[in-house]
């Protein structure tokens, strides 16, 4: 919990947080009420509390206006880009409804990114858990390493995996005990991961 907070603050901050990863928006006031068991005078007191204490911006002539305010460094610059789920993306899906921002990370304009919620465990090695937001940076090229989806020659489907080199051969490695590696003489790189997103509730 942030410092200062009371608990039920701290709840109400991890609701609205929660609600921003899955909806790539804020709660109403109503939504906030309704999910804690309050009136919607209470859910208003909360987050004036929270805006009062620098977790929350409020901007009242907007519908959604509550935003955090760990964000605002990067504002006016905000950056959304695609939102995939783990089956649609690998199965090479192009086009998505979802948008996530992704202000916070920094994303340079001189690429392309995309981002996938992850749904299965093939990175849990890397404490990558179901639920964990996977971005991605669209390149034909890896590096020893990093973590690619990518297209094996003949393959529907695409792999998410670490790749490597050894003796001529790529290994694709799932960083996960009950899934084997696959072994090749050439993939196609589709993406490289540039970061993970998790979010506490």
């Amino acid at each position: 919990m942030s410092e200062g907070l009371t608990q039920r603050q701290g709840e109400v901050l991890r609701f609205i947080r929660s609600h921003f990863a899955q909806h790539n928006s804020a709660p109403t006031i109503n939504e906030i009420a309704q999910h804690f068991s309050m009136s919607d005078t209470g859910a208003w007191y909360h987050v004036k509390a929270l805006a009062r204490k620098g977790e929350l911006r409020v901007e009242h002539n907007k519908a959604r206006g509550i935003f955090l305010t760990e964000w605002d460094e990067y504002r006016p610059g905000i950056t959304f880009i695609p939102l995939f789920n783990e089956e649609a993306c690998l199965a090479g899906a192009t086009r998505t409804r979802e948008q996530f921002n992704a202000s916070a990370l920094g994303l340079s304009p001189d690429h392309d990114y995309f981002c996938m919620r992850i749904s299965s465990k093939l990175l849990e090695n890397l404490a990558v858990r179901p639920g964990d937001l996977l971005v991605f940076r669209r390149t034909k090229e890896a590096a020893d390493g990093q973590v690619v989806i990518a297209a094996l020659e003949g393959g529907e489907r695409l792999e998410l995996r670490r790749i490597s080199r050894h003796g001529g051969k790529i290994i694709l490695q799932a960083e996960c005990d009950s899934v084997g590696n696959i072994s090749c003489s050439s993939c196609s790189i589709q993406a490289v991961l540039h970061s993970m997103v998790r979010f506490f509730g």
